[in-house]
């Protein structure tokens, strides 16, 4: 640790890569070491030798092996996400999905990574894992308001992709429970009775959304 931090000061990049490693690796490691690695990859310019330092896919590895050594899920899960949008800006659908759903399994309660991981399946058009992502993000959300949002295109998801309309009916009446004021949530609703011949109630749910409008 000490030759690392001194290899900052005074040697070349890659020397103090070197030695951070070989003190993450080591039998009395303290833990905080491959977060220094993180910060070097991170942060510090090349420097005249042209080491990694600003290399994605050293960072993309140093993160993950910080994940795997973390004892505490939510900062796993944090990693795991950063991994991802490394992966997303590159292009690498793959690896995003791959991260952002390990970083998900890591931290149940973490919506951040649920809202990437369902960017990566909506572009990929894996509806139903994007369903899930959904059904999760509309009652994990702070808001009020994105929760609505979510809840909607989950049932409109279900409805017009995998050919479950009374499951985008049960989706959006769990969440006008949750917001009786929501007009567009009654419209949506309101369509999908349309459909199964449920006239009767359509027009219920289309006046209750003009008289809210």
């Amino acid at each position: 640790r000490w030759a690392a931090l001194l290899a900052e000061r005074v040697a070349t990049t890659a020397r103090a890569l070197a030695l951070w490693r070989a003190a993450a690796d080591a039998p009395a490691a303290l833990g905080t070491e491959r977060e220094q690695i993180v910060r070097i990859l991170r942060g510090a310019p090349h420097d005249s030798e042209g080491t990694e330092t600003g290399d994605e896919d050293a960072l993309s590895e140093a993160l993950a092996a910080w994940a795997d050594h973390e004892a505490d899920p939510r900062v796993a899960s944090a990693l795991r996400a950063a991994r991802g949008v490394i992966a997303l800006g590159r292009g690498d659908f793959v690896g995003a999905e791959d991260a952002l759903t390990r970083a998900a399994e890591a931290d149940a309660k973490d919506p951040f990574c649920r809202i990437g991981l369902a960017a990566v399946l909506r572009a990929g058009r894996h509806y139903d894992e994007l369903a899930r992502v959904l059904a999760e993000l509309s009652a994990q959300l702070a808001s009020p308001a994105a929760r609505a949002a979510a809840a909607r295109e989950h049932a409109e998801l279900l409805a017009e992709h995998l050919d479950d309309a009374a499951g985008a009916r049960a989706a959006l009446e769990r969440m006008l429970a949750d917001r009786p004021d929501d007009g567009d949530a009654m419209l949506v609703l309101a369509r999908l009775y349309d459909a199964d011949e449920g006239a009767a109630k359509a027009i219920e749910l289309r006046r209750r959304a003009a008289g809210i409008a």
